[in-house]
């Protein structure tokens, strides 16, 4: 009992069952990856985002696990995004570095990795324990985050070995994306069986070619992965996507009444949907978000890319 007659264990348990309720606060986290580059992954994502954040009154933020590579497109994403207000450099005192910044947008924040962030050597067990302390700590705070692993670019960006149940990736039309998008697809639930894996068909001529190259796609998953590959939406090939992205500005703000900005509006209701069921705590985020800053046996030595 102190002084003022208040009881300090009472406190203690109080504070301990606040920050047991912190740690569990559920978060939607959905990864964002496509299987190489030119399919439109990094305007969509940021038009994603921002239809998101305007959609709803959800804290949102894009977590970029993107490794700096050459073919690497981040400056669009941070170009999209407006990045204003840098909350400065986060995870202290760890080879892992990254930057917080705050969007042009109240609700929409990105999380992105400094070009001389290092992995972490899987036997580091102490600097993985606390960068998970960290990361938990700075996406406690979010409702939705939107995991980006960028594009895996040949052998140069490897498949992610740690993933969320939920998963966005890309194809167009052309043969040569749909077969990489199948092989991304193998990959992924070689690392997560369970994964949904949602498909957007990006740059279709029309309608009809949208429709048939998603079940095209959908039909040879089935067939030989005997996994059923949902389709979260299509996107017409559209000048107004180019001109938005000339001018910095997602398409949605730029001209919200656009074909393509009525697309992204669509998908993103859809994503909307159900939210509450697709939660994971932030113990869980916590161990997700840290495996993929470990270093495997192949890239134990190198700097991330």
């Amino acid at each position: 009992m102190s002084d003022t007659g208040v009881n300090n264990e009472s406190i203690d348990m109080t504070d301990q069952a606040a920050s047991l309720r912190k740690l569990a606060a559920p978060c939607r986290t959905v990864g964002v990856i496509s299987g190489q580059i030119g399919l439109g992954h990094t305007t969509v994502l940021a038009s994603l985002a921002v239809e998101l954040a305007q959609q709803t009154d959800w804290k949102i933020l894009i977590f970029s696990q993107r490794k700096p590579h050459p073919h690497d497109n981040r400056s669009a994403l941070l170009q999209i995004l407006g990045g204003e207000l840098d909350k400065g450099t986060v995870l202290a005192d760890l080879p892992v570095e990254a930057k917080l910044l705050s969007s042009r947008y109240d609700n929409l924040d990105l999380f992105y990795l400094s070009e001389n962030s290092a992995f972490l050597a899987p036997e580091a067990v102490d600097q993985i324990h606390k960068l998970e302390a960290q990361l938990k700590e700075i996406t406690r705070n979010y409702e939705f985050i939107l995991l980006d692993f960028g594009q895996v670019i040949e052998d140069a960006v490897a498949t992610p070995t740690a993933l969320p149940e939920e998963i966005i990736t890309f194809t167009t039309p052309t043969k040569d994306s749909r077969t990489q998008c199948y092989t991304l697809v193998k990959d992924l639930l070689k690392n997560e069986a369970n994964a949904q894996i949602n498909l957007i068909v990006n740059m279709a001529s029309s309608s009809v070619v949208a429709d048939n190259v998603a079940q095209s796609v959908q039909s040879v998953v089935k067939r030989f992965l005997d996994h059923e590959l949902q389709t979260l939406g299509k996107i017409l090939l559209d000048p107004d996507m180019i001109s938005a992205t000339r001018h910095g500005l997602p398409v949605t703000d730029m001209l919200p009444e656009a074909p393509i900005s009525e697309s992204i509006q669509k998908i993103a209701a859809r994503l909307c949907e159900n939210h509450d069921q697709h939660k994971i705590t932030l113990v869980k985020l916590g161990a997700l978000l840290v495996q993929n800053f470990v270093a495997s046996a192949k890239n134990r030595t190198s700097k991330l890319g």
